[in-house]
């Protein structure tokens, strides 16, 4: 019997050990741990080697004030325009700027060809940083069938792909919104936040707005930001080359955020447009409870009672 238990004993310790060892060569094999969500974040060549499929839509996610008429010069083939500010932003809403209404939205994604089983990939000129505004959207709304372009338009451009001018008309479908309220936070949600130590605010503006140096634009003065938000531009999450940050380098980048990735924490900037890139981050580390203030510091500031840090 006791020989019979010292032999199951070494099968064992050998499993574990060839367990151990693949594990090891694994990670040796790739040298760096991975994002939480690869998926999230498409390749070039990933999305060349799909430009095809029948059930993918690309949308060059336009800023027209920044970069007039970027689309009809030239896009990815086969994408589709949608400015996101212009498109994206409701009309009625109680400050500007905010994400459209679930029904409104929906008739954006259908017009756009997106139904709930479309693989959407997003970009823009700038690395995803407006981009992600449109994967949150997507994401809020029910659908996590959606990547950013790694190095966005930039990217594709510089390896020589294909580029169209010639607009894309899709064939427009049915999108059924299913809302994910906990990946939005309105003022209460952020108020919560400055009260309460183990939930954490984000600002996704430049450093000179955070402190209280020059405002990010004239429609966001007066400079600062909201009381104990720490400032990680959301530009600064990718590269000068325009790729998004390593996993490494991104878990360097944000570990100035003391937050543990089962912590509450809520992203801002003007508008709701950086601080998505920032949640889009946040995301990839492989935080769990993540929102964005998409009322952002247009509605924080609209009250002149709201407290204002800039230290």
């Amino acid at each position: 019997m006791k020989r019979l238990l010292a032999v199951l004993w070494g099968i064992i310790l050998s499993a574990t050990l060839i367990g151990f060892l693949s594990t090891v060569e694994m990670h040796a094999e790739t040298g760096e741990p991975q994002y939480a969500h690869p998926e999230a974040l498409a390749s070039t060549d990933w999305l060349q080697t799909h430009l095809m499929d029948d059930d993918i839509r690309i949308v060059d996610c336009t800023v027209s004030f920044i970069n007039p008429d970027s689309y009809n010069k030239g896009h990815i083939p086969g994408a589709v325009s949608l400015d996101v500010i212009r498109q994206l932003s409701d009309p009625n809403g109680r400050v500007p700027l905010l994400i459209l209404p679930e029904s409104q939205f929906e008739k954006a994604m259908g017009n756009l060809g997106i139904g709930n089983d479309t693989k959407v990939v997003v970009y823009d000129a700038f690395g995803g940083s407006w981009a992600a505004k449109l994967w949150w959207a997507l994401m809020y709304y029910g659908h996590d069938n959606v990547k950013i372009l790694n190095g966005g338009l930039g990217k594709w451009k510089a390896e020589g792909r294909k580029i169209e001018t010639e607009a894309s008309l899709p064939t427009p479908t049915i999108f059924k919104a299913k809302t994910q309220a906990s990946l939005i936070a309105d003022i209460e949600d952020v108020k919560q936040a400055i009260e309460q130590e183990n939930i954490y605010l984000v600002s996704a503006l430049n450093a000179d707005h955070h402190f209280g140096k020059k405002p990010f634009s004239p429609n966001l003065a007066p400079p600062g930001h909201i009381p104990t938000a720490i400032n990680i531009p959301g530009p600064s999450n990718v590269k000068e080359n325009g790729l998004f940050l390593s996993s490494v380098e991104l878990k360097e980048h944000w570990s100035k955020l003391k937050a543990t990735p089962q912590d509450k924490v809520i992203t801002y900037c003007g508008a709701g447009y950086y601080g998505a890139f920032d949640l889009f981050a946040l995301y990839q580390l492989g935080y769990k409870q993540i929102s964005l203030y998409d009322g952002s510091w247009i509605e924080w500031k609209s009250d002149k009672t709201r407290p204002i840090a800039t230290e």
